[in-house]
């Protein structure tokens, strides 16, 4: 029995050394909490830490402190106030991950690695291997009131990037606002485009939120 205890007691020693730690980048909102206390920048907290929202939309960037990754936390409206980080990891990496399987074509690949929705507070980037230039680029679509917006997306190091750049027009800037977007691929001319994918839900998370 002895055995049995000090075995289970070595197993949680090793998967507490084992889980990820994260460190906090920026927040959008003061009254969010981790553990109980006030999060602020620098804090560091484990996937077992319970986070608890007090408003729709509070946003926390984070870093794990291992692989560097960046994720985006963000307090949603169909949540419980009180989660731990791994339920909230848990959520976002579902979203994110579409690992097609097998040989797909280049597009078919692109519109699977792409989220059904995504939260805005920086900027999104969608790793793709396709070739951009000056006559072969993304674009991206969307309802604005009663107009329709067609805005060529940015392309930086491999990635498709979408920040609030996406509401600045050449004659005026729009205010960002939740918009349902769809992203095609433009060949030559913008009458020749390849579809991606549509029905992108993009939530605008405020920088500071009031």
């Amino acid at each position: 029995m002895k055995r049995i205890v000090s075995l289970l007691f070595l197993l949680i020693l090793v998967l507490l050394a084992k889980a990820a730690s994260y460190k906090v980048l920026r927040l959008n909102h003061p009254q969010i909490f981790i553990n109980g206390k006030h999060a602020k920048v620098g804090d560091v907290f484990n996937d077992q830490a319970v986070i608890r929202w007090t408003k729709d939309r509070q946003a926390m960037q984070v870093i794990d402190t291992s692989s560097k990754k960046r994720y985006l936390m963000v307090a949603k409206p169909s949540e419980k106030r009180e989660l731990t980080a791994l339920e909230i990891f848990t959520r976002i990496n579902h979203l994110s991950t579409h690992a097609p399987s097998g040989e797909v074509e280049q597009f078919d690949k692109l519109e699977m690695s792409i989220a059904p929705a995504y939260d805005l507070f920086d900027q999104i980037t969608i790793p793709t291997d396709i070739p951009v230039n000056d006559t072969h680029y993304f674009r991206g679509t969307y309802q604005y009131g009663d107009a329709s917006v067609i805005k060529r997306l940015k392309y930086e190091n491999g990635c498709i990037v979408i920040d609030k750049s996406l509401f600045h027009l050449d004659n005026k800037v729009l205010e960002p606002r939740d918009i349902i977007l769809s992203i095609d691929y433009v060949v030559k001319t913008p009458a020749n485009a390849v579809f991606i994918k549509n029905n992108i839900q993009l939530t605008i998370i405020p920088e500071i939120l009031e």
